[in-house]
C-alpha cells in the first residue's frame, strides 16, 4: 500500500475565517470540545504514525476542521510528536493569527520540527483574498511570507481557484509572478470542488456556482504542460512543474482512489480515530 500524507487534525470546528465555500462544513462533522481536543490518544496516534511510516509517508500535515492556529499550544505539541516519525512536517493555516503575532511562535515551531507553513489563499491581492476569508482586517501575504522566511521555514501557497479570482491562464501567471517575487518555495493551485455528499446545502450551492469550468481548468493545465518543465507526476493526477524557476503544482481535491494500493492520505482525528477520506465516515481504519 502506498500512502502519500498523514494529516493530523487539531482543535475543533472553530475558525476565524468565513469562507463561503468552506470544505469543512460540507464534509464529515467533528463534535469535539475544546478540552477534549487537547487530549491525544497516545496509543492510536502512535499506531497511525507507524502505519504511515511503514507505507512510505515522509510528510505529516498538521491541519484542522477549523483553523488550527486557534489552538497553537496543541499545534506545537503535535509538531514535536510528529518530529519523532517524519522528516517533513507542515502546518496548514489561513495565516491570519500568524500575520498578527508570528515571529517567536514560528521560531518555536521550527525548533520543534516544523519545516513548511502552507498558507491557504484564493488570491494574491489582500483585498481580493479578504472578500472570501472575511477577516477583521486583510492579511498581507508579503509581510507574512517574510516573517515565515525569517524564522527559517519554507512557504507553500495553496490556492483554491474560484470564478472571479484565480480563474484563467493570465491570473495563474500573475500568481506565479507573485510567488517568484516573494521567493515562495512551493505553489499549489486546485479548482474548488464540491463533495458528492454535502453536509451544508447553502455552501454546496455557492461553491457549484463559483467553480471554474472543467474546460478552463484543462486549458490551464495544458498551458503548463507545454510551457513548463514537468518534474513529476504525483498520485491522483497532480503534476509538479518548474515554470521559469518557480515551483508549481497543479492538483485536485480528490481523496479516494478505488485502487486499494493507493491512499492519498491518512487522517488522524483528535478523538483517536483514523480515516482515509474526509467525506465518508465509513472510510475508517481505527
Amino acid at each position: 500500500m502506498k500512502i502519500e500524507t498523514l494529516s493530523v487534525v487539531v482543535g475543533t470546528n472553530a475558525c476565524n475565517a468565513h469562507c463561503p465555500y468552506c470544505v469543512s462544513k460540507m464534509t464529515m462533522t467533528m463534535n469535539t470540545s475544546k478540552e477534549a481536543s487537547k487530549q491525544i490518544d497516545e496509543r492510536n496516534f502512535s499506531k497511525a504514525c507507524r502505519l504511515a511510516q511503514q507505507n512510505g509517508v515522509s510528510t505529516a500535515l498538521v491541519t484542522g476542521k477549523g483553523e488550527p492556529t486557534l489552538y497553537m499550544g496543541t499545534v506545537v505539541d503535535m509538531v514535536e510528536k510528529l518530529d519523532q516519525y517524519f522528516p517533513l512536517i507542515e502546518l496548514q493555516t489561513n495565516g491570519y493569527l500568524l500575520h498578527s503575532n508570528s515571529f517567536e511562535m514560528l521560531e518555536l515551531l521550527r525548533k520543534r520540527g516544523l519545516t513548511t507553513v502552507i498558507i491557504s489563499i484564493v488570491h494574491y491581492d489582500a483585498k481580493k483574498n479578504n472578500e472570501i476569508y472575511q477577516f477583521p482586517q486583510p492579511c498581507f501575504l508579503e509581510l507574512l511570507i517574510q516573517q515565515i522566511h525569517e524564522a527559517g521555514l519554507s512557504v507553500r501557497l495553496s490556492c483554491v481557484m474560484l470564478k472571479g479570482y484565480i480563474d484563467s491562464i493570465d491570473e495563474v501567471g500573475n500568481l506565479l509572478q507573485f510567488a517568484k517575487n516573494n521567493k515562495i518555495e512551493q505553489l499549489t493551485i486546485r479548482s474548488v470542488e464540491v463533495p458528492e455528499v454535502s453536509k451544508n446545502e447553502k455552501i454546496y450551492e455557492w461553491t457549484k456556482v463559483h467553480k471554474i469550468e472543467q474546460h478552463t481548468f484543462d486549458l490551464i493545465s495544458q498551458h503548463y504542460d507545454v510551457n513548463s518543465k514537468l518534474l513529476m507526476n504525483l498520485g491522483h493526477g497532480a503534476k509538479v512543474y518548474d515554470h521559469q524557476g518557480q515551483n508549481l503544482c497543479i492538483s485536485n481535491c480528490l481523496t479516494l482512489d478505488s485502487n486499494p494500493e493507493n491512499i492519498r492520505q491518512l487522517i488522524y482525528f483528535p478523538d483517536g480515530h483514523l480515516y482515509y477520506d474526509w467525506v465518508y465516515p465509513g472510510a475508517i481504519l481505527i
